[in-house]
């Protein structure tokens, strides 16, 4: 470690010692090396206070001033670690944050700190409070956290924590309670330890993207009150979930008003092993636990504590994971009770007991065949449905048709019964395509336009399906 002279040079030389001259030097050193007390000490005699360096150090450039510190300078970076911009300190080492001691590094409230290159904070923990916290340089190189005695980040949660790139190889990683609506964003991360716990608060969100889990340890424990979680591009650090082990675990007493998104993941699942544990959640609305795009292989269960036929699931493209596909399907068998006609031309809904056969996404009340959409989004369904209908006396004009919220559609057929009375027609259908939003309701109906008598459904199948997610 060495100035040399042959590779320092002015760029702007002033004769008012006043006004601040410009300096470039090209070493084969390191800019720590660079910036530390009398590395120029041969040119004290040329230099100012304030004075700017340009430098192109072994490790990288270094732009700073020179400061005067007793009979010497050191120069302090002006683009670089350490350099406060705004609200935005730039990181190259531990030393370059504000606060920190032999345990914790603590962040300033409002600031904003880039990380540049790859930094190892030790065994030091990360505590924020009212903060806005961004750890990132774009290029997703690492923070690495190697050890810790206590939880690793730690705060409140306040407006938003933001990482990018963090390496963590011992937990527990988080400890944090929320106390205010928090924005927090893991991305590019890769967490070898206990996980820790996190908890919201009203109009929370935690956004988790590219970045991996151990799962050989404590899984991450969400609760507390939030307005999305998602997952994106998540998966586990050595790809197999073991038997007994678990990816993300959801506590009982979570409350998530909007979603949580569960996408682009995969993972190996073997026997006695669980991904997305659920639990005992509640307070969640209709499809707002999205599970899309994953692949899922092995013997375990992707999923545990719901299954795709809970109205508060929606399973789409996955592999390993059946899909969801919203439909209400019934029938009815054998069946003598007559519908009464009321009015000649006017349909009346079927009188009948009807089966279940499928529901996803639809509620059915079987004594008058209504299917009441449980689907948190607008679908298209198709439409299809055979009777075998019977008449009380002959040459009756009948038909049936599928009724949407109590009005009769353009789906459905009429036909005119034979000579006799009591004759039997069979094999008549209707087929259509409707569209369904949140709580409509589907009803089969009946129609006699020659008369007031009545007619019996003895047999019918009729299903809904939907034709796309």
């Amino acid at each position: 470690m060495a100035f040399t002279q042959g590779t320092f040079s002015p760029v702007s030389s002033h004769g008012n010692s006043d006004s601040p001259n410009t300096w470039t030097y090209r070493t084969t050193d390191l800019k720590s090396d660079v910036s530390a007390f009398d590395y120029f000490a041969a040119k004290t005699p040329l230099l100012n206070d304030g004075d700017t360096l340009i430098a192109n150090a072994s490790d990288g450039q270094l732009i700073g001033a020179f400061t005067a510190e007793g009979d010497g300078f050191t120069v302090q970076p002006l683009i670089g670690g350490g350099s406060i911009a705004g609200n935005e300190v730039l990181i190259t080492k531990v030393e370059d944050f504000e606060n920190y001691d032999d345990d914790t590094v603590t962040l300033t409230p409002g600031r904003s700190y880039k990380i540049l290159g790859a930094v190892d904070i030790g065994t030091r923990c990360i505590a924020y409070s009212v903060s806005v916290v961004l750890f990132s340089n774009g290029t997703k190189d690492n923070m690495l956290i190697s050890s810790c005695p206590t939880a690793m980040i730690t705060g409140d949660g306040y407006y938003s924590l933001l990482h990018l790139g963090l390496v963590a190889t011992v937990g527990p990683i988080y400890d944090i309670t929320c106390t205010a609506p928090a924005i927090i964003n893991f991305d590019g991360f890769t967490h070898a330890g206990d996980m820790g716990q996190i908890t919201g608060f009203a109009n929370s969100v935690l956004f988790s993207r590219l970045g991996s889990f151990d799962t050989s340890v404590t899984p991450l424990s969400l609760n507390g009150e939030w307005t999305r979680l998602e997952f994106a591009d998540v998966f586990p650090v050595a790809a197999t979930i073991g038997a007994g082990e678990t990816f993300v675990s959801f506590d009982s007493a979570i409350t998530v008003t909007e979603r949580i998104l569960i996408s682009r993941g995969y993972a190996i699942i073997d026997a006695g092993g669980t991904g997305y544990n659920f639990g005992g959640i509640s307070g969640i609305g209709n499809e707002s636990i999205q599970i899309n795009d994953n692949n899922f292989a092995g013997d375990g269960d992707p999923v545990s504590g719901v299954t795709g036929n809970d109205n508060q699931v929606y399973f789409n493209g996955n592999v390993g994971l059946t899909d969801t596909v919203p439909n209400g399907i019934w029938e009815i068998t054998g069946n003598v009770t007559p519908t009464i006609i009321n009015t000649i031309g006017v349909s009346e809904v079927i009188t009948a007991t009807v089966v279940e056969i499928s529901l996803q996404r639809f509620d059915l009340e079987t004594t008058q065949n209504k299917l009441t959409s449980t689907g948190a989004r607008v679908r298209a369904y198709s439409v299809a449905g055979s009777f075998v209908l019977e008449t009380t006396t002959s040459n009756q004009r009948v038909g049936a048709v599928v009724r949407l919220n109590g009005v009769d559609t353009s789906i459905g057929f009429t036909t005119t019964t034979s000579g006799s009375a009591g004759s039997r027609i069979e094999n008549l259908s209707v087929n259509g395509i409707i569209s369904v939003s949140p709580d409509d309701f589907i009803e089969v109906a009946v129609v006699n336009f020659t008369s007031t008598d009545n007619i019996t459904v003895l047999d019918a199948e009729f299903q809904l399906v939907s034709l796309n997610s």
